[in-house]
């Protein structure tokens, strides 16, 4: 996901900071003061001139501290902070490769011995913004659930992650995180930016052909990356690009046996290009331990389906709904088997009920443009704003959305009789089963 707009990325920076502040307190560094007697100057200048953007100045002034105090852990994570602060050199734009400003935080950040919890959790943000400037993004994202497993508050954590599974297509991944962190978000306006994130997927999904040209380069120089190899894959295909995406993505199965994800992309990629003979071959050569996995079940009832077994892909399909609710695909493949098994009536329901969740696509991409550009979201109370992007989500299957957007709603108005009536329809339900 792309940073918070305009001003709200502004104000997570101030917080980031003043986490910083906190996490440093302990160990003697904070942004208001510094309480060993010779280095004082050096830091408190050092700190002005960060606030005031002169960051090449700042950093020599840590650099001189350093010299004679290597292992002051607070001067250390200073000194990353403000490195990281830095755009890369001209030399690097455009080009693969680790930045300059990120190795040598990178080379600070590894000195440190965190004094508190605090400081450990800033540790792992800054490294974790280090390592995505290096485009390590699988240790990155590591970096960043070990700061949110610490504490879910953790500044920036959260939104780093929600940017990387958006661009990396991980819907499922983004939905739980962005759900999780709405359940401890304390910030009014931010609960509703982490909802509209998972709203963004639908309303403004990347173009394949940038994911290709942002990914070629860090798969090329990273290969073992799972999830950015297998979104390089996909997005190949999805550009046109056939052959070389089933061969990124055979590639990725070759390097990750053991991974289910892999052969679900594998078989994803050979389905959406129409070779349904080939996803039968590799199901054959798919792990025992992965045999009756819920993420390959479409997978198989594909198959029985191209084979006119239509009552085992009525069973297959089923499975899969109720593995994955929101898969509009699987719902539609569902109601065509039914047909073919002489289940009018439920394939009826079905397909009247994916009506209105490609209507749904549609209206809510105009919601989410909307929302976007209110003033005051989440500052003041939008509830019919809310509640229709909640029935839309509703629409798509997506019910723990729809209930997290009615239960903000409840937020300023708790006595809301829409919201309250949709909650006490949808309960528990998890979706279509």
């Amino acid at each position: 996901m792309s940073s918070p707009p305009g001003s709200m990325r502004e104000r997570r920076i101030r917080r980031a900071l003043t986490w910083l502040a906190v996490s440093m307190g302990a160990g003697g560094l904070s942004w208001c003061a510094w309480q060993s007697v010779r280095p004082r100057p050096l830091l408190e200048r050092a700190i002005g001139l960060a606030d005031a953007g002169r960051l090449d100045d700042a950093a020599e002034e840590v650099r001189a501290y350093i010299e004679w105090n290597a292992d002051d852990n607070a001067a250390q994570l200073l000194l990353a902070q403000i490195l990281l602060k830095r755009p890369d050199s001209p030399s690097n734009h455009g080009k693969p490769g680790p930045s300059e400003s990120a190795q040598e935080a990178m080379g600070h950040l590894r000195r440190i011995r965190p004094t508190n919890p605090r400081m450990a959790v800033t540790l792992q943000l800054c490294q974790g913004t280090a390592l995505h400037r290096m485009q390590r993004f699988d240790l990155a994202e590591a970096a960043w659930l070990e700061a949110l497993s610490v504490d879910p508050t953790a500044p920036e954590a959260g939104w780093n992650l929600l940017s990387l599974y958006y661009l990396q297509g991980r819907e499922d991944d983004a939905r739980r995180l962005a759900l999780r962190l709405y359940e401890v978000e304390p910030d009014p306006h931010d609960s509703v930016l982490l909802l509209l994130e998972l709203v963004k997927t639908d309303a403004r999904p990347p173009a394949p052909g940038s994911i290709v040209k942002l990914f070629e380069p860090v798969v090329r120089q990273h290969p073992d990356d799972l999830h950015t190899a297998i979104a390089l894959g996909l997005a190949l295909i999805r550009a046109g690009k056939v052959d070389e995406g089933i061969d990124e993505l055979r590639r990725v199965v070759q390097t990750h046996p053991g991974r289910v994800e892999a052969w679900d992309h594998l078989l994803t990629g050979l389905d959406e290009s129409g070779q349904v003979d080939l996803m039968d071959e590799e199901l054959e050569r798919v792990p025992a331990v992965f045999s009756e996995s819920p993420r390959l079940w479409k997978h198989r009832a594909r198959v029985a389906q191209s084979s006119d077994r239509w009552k085992e892909a009525v069973e297959l399909y089923r499975r899969a709904q109720r593995a994955e609710p929101y898969d509009r695909v699987v719902e539609y493949r569902l109601s065509r088997a039914l047909r073919h098994v002489g289940e009018a009536a439920e394939a009826e329901r079905l397909e009247q009920r994916l009506r209105r969740r490609d209507v749904a696509i549609q209206k809510v991409r105009p919601l989410y443009d909307q929302a976007t550009e209110t003033p005051g979201l989440g500052t003041r109370t939008h509830p019919k704003l809310y509640q229709r992007i909640a029935d839309e989500r509703e629409c798509m299957q997506l019910l723990d959305e729809a209930r997290a957007w009615h239960r903000l709603v409840l937020r300023g108005d708790p006595k809301n009789a829409v919201s309250l009536a949709a909650l006490a329809r949808l309960g528990n339900e998890r979706g279509p089963g």
